[in-house]
């Protein structure tokens, strides 16, 4: 079972973007499924090495794809996913450190950026870059 189900009230109406975007719910479902199992900590270090490689290639090629398009709020874009990537390593840090009782915080955290990110921001790109046959 799944945290963290995909459906259409998160598609950008980018093919690309949309599968890229499951990918990352199948990525915290993963902490999800490991934390159901006991095994939360077990399978966090995995989950935050894999958001940091996962997200940096694909905040990459949106963002590039924005600049081919000349969308306005690239700048806005640009911040949003450095501030994620940001907290993510820092994640990272603490896990390196032995923080306690993180696997929820990091669910938590992700779960709403996630979904409030793709439902605010990037859903803002979809006409723009529909408009340049970008589907």
């Amino acid at each position: 079972m799944s945290v963290f189900v995909w459906n259409d009230s998160y598609s950008v109406k980018v093919r690309q973007f949309d599968a890229e975007h499951q990918n990352l719910f199948d990525i915290i479902n993963e902490l999800y499924d490991g934390m159901k199992m006991g095994k939360g900590k077990e399978a966090l270090g995995p989950v935050i090495n894999k958001l940091i490689t996962y997200t940096e290639r694909h905040f990459s090629s949106e963002e590039a794809a924005l600049r081919r398009a000349n969308y306005a709020h690239l700048d806005q874009q640009i911040t949003q996913h450095r501030a994620f990537v940001a907290r993510v390593k820092k994640f990272s840090q603490d896990f390196a450190s032995g923080a306690a009782g993180l696997s929820v915080e990091v669910l938590d955290f992700l779960k709403d950026w996630l979904a409030q990110h793709i439902k605010g921001t990037d859903q803002q790109y979809s006409e723009p870059l529909n408009a340049q046959g970008i589907r």
